[in-house]
């Protein structure tokens, strides 16, 4: 007997499960969107607007389903949309990180040059011209944070 199990159970990783149509009292869409810091889906809703003519009131929905699948399938998801929650893409998270970094870098060029400019002086800077330097310094690390 062999000491290892058989494990042909793949289960597939998937972010999101199609927009369906549900028409009861209500119409609505209704899809699910996987929660990025959690391996779990969550369902959402969106309703259909009530227009008198069924034909035009399916037609709308149907387009609203597709549209939402075809944002599901390119990668959308709701919670990067919500800005109460601070869900990023990765995309959005390395910009940013760029952004800092670049930032920093400018920062720490202009403290050198004030800091060379600073001792271009043979007689000093005098304590009011050292407190517009760090001022200044201070003003731009705080374009970092």
């Amino acid at each position: 007997m062999s000491k290892f199990k058989n494990t042909n159970s793949a289960v597939a990783f998937i972010d999101y499960k199609p927009a369906e149509l549900h028409k009861n009292k209500e119409w609505r869409i209704v899809y699910y969107a996987k929660v990025p810091t959690k391996n779990e889906l969550k369902r959402f809703r969106v309703r259909i607007p009530k227009i008198k003519n069924l034909r035009e009131r399916n037609k709308t929905a149907n387009k609203m389903v597709l549209s939402i699948n075809q944002k599901l399938a390119c990668g959308w998801s709701p919670f990067y949309e919500d800005k109460s929650n601070q869900y990023k893409s990765i995309d959005e998270v390395f910009q940013l990180f760029i952004d800092i970094k670049e930032c920093l870098f400018f920062s720490v060029v202009v403290l050198l040059v004030l800091l060379n400019f600073s001792f271009c002086f043979p007689s000093g800077l005098g304590f009011s011209n050292l407190c517009h330097l760090l001022n200044l310094s201070n003003f731009v690390f705080s374009l970092v944070a």
